[in-house]
């Protein structure tokens, strides 16, 4: 986003280390954009800590020239301002993984901005009358793109300790946003229903929550009941299951009378016994 675009050129402009004889390189490519600023992170400040240390600018007089001019963040924090113009909007987090001692490098990763993210986003912080902070967006950031996630993965992803990534994820629990689940690796937390309804995924749920063997049909029968039919491309949704396995679990309970398949056109698709073709949705 520009708003991440233009708070990370800043950064590398004002917080360079202006000793060594070298430009700020802006690359850009037709998946991502590139940033290189000469010269490391100011003594203390890492690749696992960028989040959390208090600001140390490099340059004073450039840096409060900046903040006069209101080119930069007055809190010192603009690198929250480039995590929070990329995340809300669904895309990946900014990577400043190939920084070294000779330069900070930054990727931003391109593509399509999800707008059902990002309403999402604006609804939630709307309705509680605040923002929301990097942690939890980059909580639900991740959840957005891997389903689910743990405390562990997400300390190192927000450069904090256990016991606050815990508490992040705790919050997002009492706000109704993410649930927890219980697997034999330990705690993980999803989005609950009711946010992947938001995001236009209703049948997201089920399948995040690996369901088996009697689940699986349950999950498909209450589709049934309450939709009046389903499609092999909705079953594979509800159950997490591969095309095939899709269509052996369907006519498996067509076999044992729990559903009945009709034909229409290119479509094929399932109601309960008492239900005729014309009560299909």
């Amino acid at each position: 986003s520009f708003p991440a675009f233009r708070e990370a050129l800043l950064n590398a402009l004002f917080h360079r280390d202006y000793r060594r004889n070298e430009c700020v390189y802006v690359q850009w490519h037709p998946d991502q954009l590139r940033i290189t600023s000469p010269g490391g992170f100011p003594e203390g400040v890492t690749t696992r800590n960028l989040l959390t240390h208090e600001p140390k600018p490099r340059n004073r007089r450039l840096y409060e020239a900046g903040k006069r001019l209101g080119l930069v963040e007055q809190t010192g924090r603009g690198v929250d301002k480039v995590y929070d113009g990329q995340i809300r909007y669904g895309r990946p987090v900014p990577n400043y993984s190939s920084s070294d001692a000779t330069g900070v490098r930054l990727v931003i990763q391109g593509g399509s901005e999800s707008q059902a993210f990002a309403a999402f986003i604006f609804q939630r912080e709307r309705n509680s009358g605040k923002p929301i902070t990097i942690g939890e967006m980059i909580g639900l950031n991740r959840l957005f793109h891997q389903r689910t996630l743990n405390a562990a993965d997400l300390a190192v992803d927000i450069h904090a300790g256990l016991a606050e990534a815990i508490a992040v994820l705790e919050r997002l629990v009492e706000e109704g946003l993410v649930e927890p689940r219980e697997e034999r690796r330990g705690r993980v937390y999803q989005f609950t229903a009711s946010v992947y309804r938001q995001l236009g995924k209703p049948l997201a749920h089920a399948r995040v929550k690996g369901l088996d063997g009697g689940a699986r049909e349950k999950a498909i029968l209450d589709h049934v009941a309450k939709h009046g039919s389903v499609r092999r491309e909705q079953a594979m949704e509800l159950t997490g299951l591969a095309d095939r396995q899709a269509t052996t679990l369907l006519k498996s309970m067509v076999t044992k009378g729990a559903l009945v398949a009709f034909s229409e056109r290119r479509w094929r698709y399932y109601t309960l016994p008492d239900n005729g073709p014309s009560n299909h949705g």
